[in-house]
């Protein structure tokens, strides 16, 4: 895929959004905070909460917008989300009730994120927003230039927030003023960012468009070391645990890397090869991408939804004239990379690339 490719991305135009609320079913019962898209600084995406026998949708609820990647986060019984629209909206966590809504200059598909009373989330206008969690007022803007997919990510009182195209820094803000306490080097990385990065507040991993994977000194900004990996890296974010970093790029590559946090080198025996079933349809295949959701680590399992897109020549011609899309849900080991089971999550044969699902989305 190529640089022009990622710039522009094709969105397919699906006209409504529906969001549910998974509570217990015991009233008032209400979920744990979720403060961000990958639930802390990490990105596990991992709670110790665990629900009992009754599981029951809450509420649900269906808004007159176009769709959303946005994932919702959660604080103080307010749930926070965006949406295509540019606007961002607010709901009680227990009703589904709207309580505030503040719209944007455009495109809001990174996810908020939340940190002592204020909701942080970027917009492709360009500008990362502060708003007050109690009624959607605006805190502070920054003005940051680009297009703004990354989800920004707390780390204490700071935020850390990626420059989109055709930007190509890390910032580190004053989560209370929006001041840059640093920046790197414009000519430092190979491409834009749409990857929230992650950090253990001692280092800062982030991944960028045309598959690089860098670690940054989380006190300095000091540049730490780089990893090339053979995928593209969109939306996807990487995950730290058991010391390595763990990212699947995606685009050409089927591969999923575990890197050592403090060198920067492969861990032994990997990347690995995620499974990936062959065409189950008449036709030759003339070429395969990958998508993958962004990765979630608990003890023995590490996880996360695949989409693989076979483009494939089925009446012998030469020339594309199919595509099959399947999904799964994989889970490999953390440890050595071993499959340990694998799920179909979806099938769907299409005649049209006009009619793919684009940006390289997983649900």
């Amino acid at each position: 895929m190529t640089g022009a490719d990622l710039r522009a991305p094709r969105m397919n135009h699906v006209r409504y959004i529906a969001l549910t609320l998974v509570l217990a079913s015991a009233a008032p019962a209400r979920a744990d905070d979720w403060l961000s898209a990958g639930f802390d600084a990490l990105h596990q995406r991992v709670t110790t909460e665990r629900v009992g026998s009754g599981f029951e949708p809450g509420w649900s609820l269906t808004l007159a917008s176009p769709y959303a990647i946005s994932s919702p986060a959660a604080a103080d019984g307010v749930l926070v989300m965006g949406a295509r629209d540019g606007v961002v909206r607010a709901f009680a966590a227990g009703t589904g009730k709207l309580l505030w809504q503040f719209a944007t200059g455009d495109t809001v598909q990174a996810s908020p994120a939340i940190k002592d009373g204020r909701v942080f989330v970027s917009s492709l206008d360009g500008k990362l927003y502060a708003l007050h969690l109690a009624d959607g007022t605006l805190a502070w803007q920054r003005e940051l230039g680009g297009l703004e997919y990354a989800s920004p990510t707390v780390v204490g009182d700071s935020l850390l927030v990626p420059h989109g195209f055709p930007g190509r820094t890390l910032l580190k803000l004053d989560a209370k003023t929006g001041d840059t306490l640093w920046e790197t080097s414009p000519d430092l990385l190979m491409q834009f960012s749409n990857s929230s990065p992650v950090s253990d507040g001692a280092q800062v991993f982030m991944a960028v468009n045309e598959g690089q994977l860098h670690s940054f000194d989380f006190a300095t900004g000091n540049h730490l070391w780089s990893y090339q990996t053979d995928g593209i890296v969109n939306a996807t974010g990487p995950l730290l645990a058991n010391g390595r970093v763990y990212l699947f790029p995606g685009g050409a590559s089927g591969k999923l890397h575990a890197v050592d946090a403090a060198t920067g080198r492969s861990a032994a025996g990997w990347p690995v090869d995620v499974p990936a079933a062959e065409i189950d349809v008449t036709g030759t295949r003339i070429d395969r991408d990958f998508a993958t959701s962004s990765l979630t680590i608990n003890g023995s399992l590490l996880t996360f939804d695949l989409r693989v897109d076979d483009a494939v020549d089925g009446d012998g011609d030469g020339a594309v004239d199919q595509y099959l899309l399947r999904e799964s849900v994989v889970a490999m080991s953390p440890t050595d990379g071993h499959l340990i089971w694998q799920s179909a999550n979806g099938r769907k044969l299409i005649a049209s690339a006009n009619d793919l699902p684009s940006f390289w989305l997983c649900p």
